[in-house]
């Protein structure tokens, strides 16, 4: 059988094997020795960046509590993967909050009403098309002013107090007014749409990652992720 190892490795004898031994042990301690005066180093600039986080956390929670998870017992919850980014950046996130918020608080969604969909149909597909083309035309002919309207002035033009005075006694006026509030009174559709909330926005996560913010929301809308992508731009430009 043929010798098992290495036939042409130098032999090393004990001697030398500890005396190898004894500086790999004395550089490991050199080394041991410079990473705790570097972590001694860091230290306090690392706590104070947690602890500001912490603080901006917290800052966020009580400011814009409706952008974060609830507990059962109705307690803000802290966002699931947390929230941390550098200092700098903390003033555009605040801002970003507070414009998610207004926004969620002043926009809704405008939807036709579900109980009205076929009169809707109606009213968009036949009558207007339809009755706008004659209310339009009557009014035309008989416009009660028409023939006090000077015929040198296109357009609009002022009517005199005492034109005002002769024409509402008229039929014409009568009527063209009891069209006119027929048509917005009881022709057109009320509560033709219904209003919807905005989906809701609740931030999951904030952080670094490639040098640039990171927001991560559950929910929003295209609105919302707009406003994120601005904001991150903001924060790519700040070194």
């Amino acid at each position: 059988m043929p010798p098992k190892g290495n036939p042409n490795a130098k032999k090393i004898s004990s001697k030398d094997y500890i005396a190898n031994l004894e500086k790999s042990i004395a550089k490991l301690q050199r080394q041991l020795k410079d990473a705790k005066a570097i972590n001694e180093e860091l230290s306090p600039s690392l706590n104070e960046m947690w602890q500001q986080e912490e603080d901006f956390e917290k800052s966020l929670m009580e400011k814009y509590p409706s952008l974060f998870h609830k507990n059962e017992d109705g307690t803000i919850k802290e966002a699931e993967c947390g929230i941390g980014c550098p200092k700098a950046w903390q003033p555009i996130v605040d801002d970003l909050c507070a414009a998610i918020v207004s926004y969620q608080n002043s926009r809704y969604i405008s939807e036709p009403n579900p109980k009205k969909r076929i009169r809707i149909f109606l009213f968009k597909k036949v009558w207007t098309p339809v009755w706008s083309k004659v209310f339009n035309l009557i009014s035309t002919v008989l416009d009660p002013y028409k023939k006090y309207r000077p015929k040198n002035i296109t357009g609009y033009w002022t009517i005199p107090q005492e034109v005002s005075k002769v024409v509402v006694k008229t039929r014409r006026y009568k009527f063209i007014e009891w069209l006119r509030k027929y048509n917005y009174g009881v022709l057109t559709i009320k509560d033709m749409y219904t209003k919807k909330d905005l989906p809701e926005c609740k931030i999951a996560q904030i952080k670094t990652k490639w040098g640039g913010l990171r927001f991560y929301v559950d929910g929003g809308d295209d609105g919302v992720y707009g406003m994120i992508q601005f904001a991150e731009y903001l924060c790519s430009k700040i070194k």
